[in-house]
Order: C-alpha cells, then sequence, then structure tokens
C-alpha cells in the first residue's frame, strides 16, 4: 500500500476503513525504530473503547483489554520481531495481546497515542522526501523547531552533542 494511500492528503479527515502508518524514531540502547500500520479508530469506536476501559475494576484488567483492542481491532502489521534473548531472535512477533504486552512501556504508550490521534508520528527516514514533506507540513512544529531537531540528530549520530 502506498503511502498515499495511508495518509489524509494534509486533511484531518479521516475515512472508515482508512489505514494509517505509525512511526516512533528508535531510542538508543532502548529499542529500534518502530513502522506499523493500523486501521483509524472512528469517533464512536473511541468512545465505545474509554466507555469499556472505565467500567473495568482494575488497571490490570485495563492493561489487558487495552493490549487485546489494540492487537486485535488497530494494528494492521509492524516491524517487530523477537529479541536477542529470545529462541525466535530476529523472526517476526505475531500481533497478539501478549506481544503488544511485552514491548517497552515506552513504545506501547506511544503506539496508543499514534493510534488514538493523540500523538503524530515521527518522520519515517525510509519514507520518500515528499512524504516526509507531507507529514512536516500536517505537524504542530515550526520549520525552526523541525530544523532543530534534525541538527540535534545529526549531533548525536556523529558524536556531537554539547556535554559529550
Amino acid at each position: 500500500m502506498s503511502t498515499d494511500e495511508i495518509r489524509s492528503s494534509g486533511t484531518a479527515h479521516v475515512v472508515k476503513g482508512m489505514v494509517c502508518k505509525g512511526y516512533i524514531d528508535g531510542l538508543r540502547y532502548v529499542h529500534g525504530p518502530v513502522r506499523f500500520r493500523y486501521n483509524a479508530l472512528w469517533p464512536e469506536g473511541r468512545t465505545a473503547y474509554f466507555k469499556k476501559l472505565e467500567s473495568l475494576p482494575s488497571a490490570k484488567a485495563k492493561e489487558i483489554y487495552q493490549a487485546g483492542f489494540v492487537a486485535k481491532r488497530l494494528i494492521v502489521d509492524w516491524n517487530q520481531t523477537y529479541c536477542s534473548a529470545s529462541d525466535q531472535a530476529g523472526e517476526p512477533l505475531p500481533i497478539t495481546a501478549e506481544a503488544f504486552s511485552a514491548l517497552d512501556d515506552m513504545v506501547q504508550g506511544r503506539m496508543v497515542r499514534i493510534m488514538f490521534r493523540q500523538s503524530e508520528s515521527d518522520l519515517d527516514p525510509e519514507d520518500p522526501v515528499e512524504d516526509q514533506l507531507k507529514t512536516m507540513m500536517d505537524s504542530d512544529r515550526t520549520a525552526e523547531e523541525a530544523l532543530a531537531e534534525l541538527d540535534a540528530e545529526d549531533a548525536e549520530s556523529v558524536g556531537n552533542s554539547s556535554g559529550a
């Protein structure tokens, strides 16, 4: 599926059945880049989700429900693999509630915020430049903020960060 099919063409309009792309930058020593596609959540689906979540009696029950909902209803595919400590190291991680629950807490939270449209995806460096520009145009960041972020990433990648 091309990125044109999974973006809303610079508008906030979301169509039922739309599949969107999510990307989370890797975090050194914690996790690599996370790429995923997900079903756009329609407002009544989001409302039903939160009502159900509120009705659950414990934090553990809420965590189990969230993982199941995300794995069964939202995530279409992802690039996650078993970690090096697993007997299945490097093999694709199935999209299940158990696998989602086993992801780093920061990744879980960020994925949920992206899928619920409460946070934007990061720019995916593997996207064509035109798609990266569309993502930037759709974001809340100013050009100055985006350039500062790129400068910080460049400095970090070559070991020139301040305080080093």
